[in-house]
C-alpha cells in the first residue's frame, strides 16, 4: 500500500506490482516481464484508489498467455489518469479490468484513457539493455508537470517532446555526434594473434550514444565490420573494447585504421573525427630454420638470432645452444619491447639399426630393416633394398647413406633354427576290425594329437567307416620352441553291397571274397549269410571278415521296394525357360534328354532353350529293379510373342554390361510391372510403375554375365526380351 508516492526513470524487471494505492505517479519507467518470468501482469493496480498517474511508460509483458500489461482491479476509472505509454505483451490482451480483457482500441474507448498510448514491440538495444536504439512514435511523449528534466542516464530530456520510457534516446530525423576517440594498442605490436581494440566518444550534450558501425582496415585491407551496442553517455569516451583480431607477421609495419559509422542509426556530424589511425612496426619472431640431419657423430650449433633473453629446451640461455643427438629443440626468446616468440627445430641422425640379435624357427618368416629411410642400402648378402629376407643363421651387415650423404652401419646375429618336419605318413586304408599306431617321431618337449587329446609321441588311428575318414592330426614342439604338425586320413575298409530286385523284395549280397558276414538294421542283427532278402525300406549294414582276418564294412540306404520305377513328368513354359516337375515313382537315378543335344541328371530340372521351336523331351529312371522312360513333344513358342498387349516395349542396350534401360509406351495410362528373369527362372529385380505416352526407365542392378528375360506385363498381356549381359 503506498501513498504520495512517485517513481521514474526506471529500468524495473518486474515480477507483478499491486495494492492500494494513494496520490501515486509512475511515469518515464521501462517495465519489463521477460519470457522466464511467470506474472500474470506487468503494472497491477487493485484495492482503494484515489489517484493513479501513468504516463511516458513502456510497460511489456514478453511471459505470454495469459498474461497482459495493465491489471487495473478498481471499480471507477476516473482515479486514473494514463496517457503516452506502450503497452506491448505476447499474452492475450493488453489491458484487464473489471473482468474484462480489453485491446488498446477497446480501452481507450471503454475509459476514456491513453488516447495517445501505443502498443509497437519497443526497439530495445537487448533483452538485457533496454535502452532504445531508434522509435518515432516513442519520441512523441507528453511534457509534465513538474517536468521531468533527465533520464536514467541523466540525459537532459526534451521539454516538450520527452521520449516515453526511462531512456532519453537519440531524435528520430536528423544527425548524431559519434567520434572514434583512439585506435588502442600497445605502442609496438608482437608477433601472432591479438586484438584490436579501440574507444569512442559521444560529442553529444543530451542525448546517450548506444548503437554504432566499427569500420576497420588493416594496410589498407578491409576487415569485417564490428557492430557496437552500448551506453556511452554524453560527452563521455568509452573503455577500449575490441573489434576484432588480426594476426601480425614480424619484420612487418602496420597501419591500423579504425572509424565509426551510423552512431544511433544516424549519420555524423563531424566526419573529421570519425577516424582513427595507429602506425606499429613488428619485430621478427624467432626463426631456428628448417628441420635439419646431421651424420652420426657430428656436432650441430642451432642459433636463435639476436634477441635480449633465451630459454632453451635443454635449459640453455644462450643464444645458441650445441646438439649432438637426435630430437626436438625449442626456444623461447623475448625481444626489447617484450615481445615473446618461439619455434622449434627437429635434428634427425639416420641411424641404422637391424635391431638385437635374434634366433627363429624356419617356418617363419623374418625380414631386417634397416630402421630409417635412407637413399641407398647395401647389405652383406648384397641386396641393394631397404629389407631383406633371411632364412639361414649368420652374420649381416649393413651400409646405408643418407640423403646428405651420411652413412650408417649395423650388424646382426641370426640363428635360425629348423622346424620339426613331421611325416605321419600317405593317408591309409586299414581293415575295420584293427586299429593303426601313428608315430610323431621322437626327441620333441610336447606332443599333441587330434581329434583323440593324446600327448604322447604315437596315437592309435580308427579306420573311418563306409569311405569317410579318421581326420588325425599332431602338432608338436622341439625345445626351441619350433612347432610342426602333420595330417593323416585313415579309412576303413569299404565292402560294396549288390542289390538285386525281385519285384517286392530286394536281395541285398555281401560279396564272395568273405568268410563271415553279419547284417544289420534299426532292428539289430538280422542275418550271418552272404546274401539276404529284405521287404522292408531301411539302412542295412555288413560287417565282413575276409580268410585273413581282414574286416570291411558295408551300408546301403534302401528308400523304397515296390517294384520297378515309373517314369512321368510335367513342365510350365516362361518364355524360352522350361521348369520341369518329376512325377515319377520307384526312382532311384534319373536321366533328362530336352532335345536339344543337353542333358541332365536333377530330378526336377529348369532349363533354358536357345531357340523357339518343338523339343522332344526324355526322362529316364532307373533302380535295382529295372529302367522306365517317359517322352514329351514340347512347344516353345519364343519370347517375343504375346496376348494381345497393346504397348510399345524395347531393351537396350543389348549385349549390356549389367545396366540397362527399358522403353515403354501406351497411349493410356497402364500401371505395368517389369520383371528381370536369370536363366533359372528367378526374379532377381521387379519394378511396378504407371505410365501414359512414352517413358524411359534405367535399371542400375549390375547383374552378372549371363542370359536374362526382362518382362513387361499390364492387364492386356505381357511382352518378354531376351537380354544378354556380358
Amino acid at each position: 500500500n503506498v501513498s504520495h508516492l512517485s517513481c521514474q526513470n526506471n529500468f524495473l524487471q518486474m515480477t507483478g506490482i499491486g495494492g492500494t494505492c494513494d496520490q501515486v505517479s509512475v511515469v518515464h519507467n521501462t517495465m519489463v516481464i521477460l519470457a522466464n518470468e511467470p506474472a500474470y501482469a506487468t503494472f497491477a493496480v487493485s484495492g482503494g484508489v484515489t489517484n493513479v498517474i501513468l504516463r511516458n511508460n513502456i510497460i511489456v509483458n514478453y511471459y505470454g498467455t495469459p498474461a497482459c500489461d495493465l491489471y487495473y482491479n478498481v471499480n471507477n476509472w476516473n482515479y486514473l489518469t494514463a496517457d503516452h505509454n506502450d503497452y506491448y505483451t505476447t499474452g492475450t490482451s493488453t489491458i484487464h479490468s473489471l473482468l474484462t480483457d480489453f485491446t488498446l482500441a477497446s480501452w481507450q474507448a471503454a475509459s476514456g484513457e491513453d488516447a495517445n498510448s501505443y502498443s509497437i514491440n519497443p526497439p530495445f538495444v537487448s533483452l538485457s539493455d533496454w535502452h532504445l536504439t531508434n522509435s518515432p512514435q516513442l519520441s512523441n511523449g507528453m511534457p509534465l508537470v513538474p517536468a521531468v528534466t533527465d533520464d536514467i542516464d541523466n540525459d537532459t530530456r526534451s521539454t516538450t517532446n520527452p521520449d516515453i520510457g526511462a531512456d532519453e534516446f537519440a531524435p528520430s530525423s536528423g544527425n548524431f555526434d559519434g567520434a572514434m576517440a583512439s585506435v588502442d594498442m600497445q605502442s609496438t605490436l608482437c608477433q601472432g594473434m591479438q586484438p584490436v581494440n579501440v574507444k569512442i566518444h559521444n560529442n553529444e550534450t543530451q542525448v546517450s550514444m548506444t548503437s554504432a558501425v566499427i569500420h576497420w582496415k588493416v594496410n589498407n585491407v578491409v576487415q569485417p565490420n564490428f557492430i557496437w551496442s552500448g551506453v556511452v553517455h554524453p560527452g563521455d569516451t568509452s573503455v577500449a573494447f575490441p573489434i576484432g583480431n588480426y594476426f601480425f607477421n614480424g619484420n612487418t609495419s602496420y597501419t591500423i585504421k579504425a572509424w565509426i559509422a551510423l552512431p544511433n542509426g544516424f549519420p555524423g556530424y563531424n566526419t573529421a573525427n570519425d577516424t582513427a589511425q595507429f602506425s606499429s612496426f613488428v619485430l621478427p619472431a624467432v626463426n631456428l630454420g628448417n628441420d635439419t640431419v646431421i651424420c652420426q657423430g657430428n656436432q650441430l650449433t642451432i642459433n636463435a638470432g639476436n634477441f635480449m633473453n633465451y630459454l632453451w629446451s635443454d635449459g640453455d640461455t644462450l643464444s645458441t645452444t650445441t646438439v649432438s643427438s637426435a630430437g626436438n629443440y625449442s626456444v623461447s626468446v623475448t625481444d626489447t619491447y617484450g615481445c615473446v616468440s618461439n619455434d622449434t627445430m627437429r635434428v634427425d641422425i639416420p641411424v641404422a639399426d637391424l635391431g638385437p640379435d635374434t634366433t627363429f624357427c624356419s617356418a617363419n618368416n623374418f625380414s631386417l630393416s634397416a630402421g630409417y629411410n635412407f637413399v641407398s642400402y647395401l647389405w652383406s648378402t648384397g641386396a641393394t633394398t631397404s629389407t631383406i629376407n633371411v632364412n639361414t643363421s649368420g652374420t649381416y651387415y649393413l651400409t646405408a647413406t643418407g640423403a646428405n650423404g651420411c652413412q650408417s652401419s649395423d650388424t646382426v646375429n641370426i640363428v635360425v633354427h629348423p622346424s620339426p618336419n613331421i611325416d605321419l605318413g600317405n593317408d591309409t586304408v586299414i581293415c575295420t576290425n584293427t586299429l593303426i599306431t601313428l608315430d610323431a617321431g621322437a626327441g620333441y618337449s610336447s606332443y599333441y594329437w587330434m581329434p583323440n587329446a593324446t600327448t604322447s609321441q604315437t596315437a592309435l588311428g580308427y579306420g573311418g567307416l563306409f569311405g569317410s575318414p579318421d581326420v588325425v592330426s599332431v602338432f608338436v614342439t622341439d625345445s626351441f620352441g619350433c612347432t610342426g604338425q602333420d595330417t593323416i586320413l585313415v579309412y576303413g575298409k569299404v565292402d560294396t553291397i549288390g542289390v538285386t530286385c525281385l519285384g517286392n523284395s530286394l536281395v541285398l549280397d555281401g560279396g564272395n571274397n568273405y568268410t563271415t558276414w553279419a547284417w544289420t538294421n534299426s532292428s539289430g542283427l538280422i542275418g550271418t549269410t552272404q546274401t539276404i532278402t529284405i521287404n522292408v525300406p531301411d539302412i542295412y549294414t555288413v560287417n565282413v571278415v575276409d580268410a585273413n582276418g581282414c574286416g570291411a564294412a558295408g551300408q546301403v540306404d534302401i528308400t523304397s521296394i515296390t517294384g520297378g520305377p515309373v517314369a512321368g513328368f510335367t513342365y510350365s513354359v516362361n518364355g524360352l525357360v522350361v521348369t520341369f516337375t518329376n512325377s515319377s515313382s520307384n526312382g532311384g537315378t534319373y536321366s533328362w534328354n530336352f532335345g536339344d543335344a543337353t542333358t541332365s541328371t536333377q530330378i526336377d530340372p529348369v532349363h533354358t532353350y536357345s531357340a523357339p521351336g518343338t523339343y522332344t523331351v526324355t526322362l529316364t529312371v532307373t533302380n535295382g529293379c529295372g529302367t522306365d522312360t517317359f517322352t514329351q513333344v514340347i512347344t516353345i513358342a519364343g519370347i517375343e510373342n504375346y496376348s494381345n498387349a497393346g504397348f510399345g516395349f524395347s531393351v537396350f542396350p543389348d549385349p549390356s554390361s549389367g545396366s540397362f534401360s527399358v522403353m515403354l509406351s501406351s497411349d493410356v495410362a497402364e500401371h505395368f510391372i517389369l520383371s528381370v528373369y536369370d536363366e533359372t527362372g528367378r526374379i532377381v529385380e521387379q519394378k511396378e510403375i504407371v505410365v501414359r505416352g512414352e517413358m524411359k526407365i534405367d535399371f542400375d542392378g549390375d547383374l552378372k554375365p549371363g542370359i536374362y528375360f526382362v518382362e513387361a506385363g499390364n492387364s492386356d498381356g505381357r511382352i518378354t526380351k531376351k537380354l544378354i549381359v556380358q
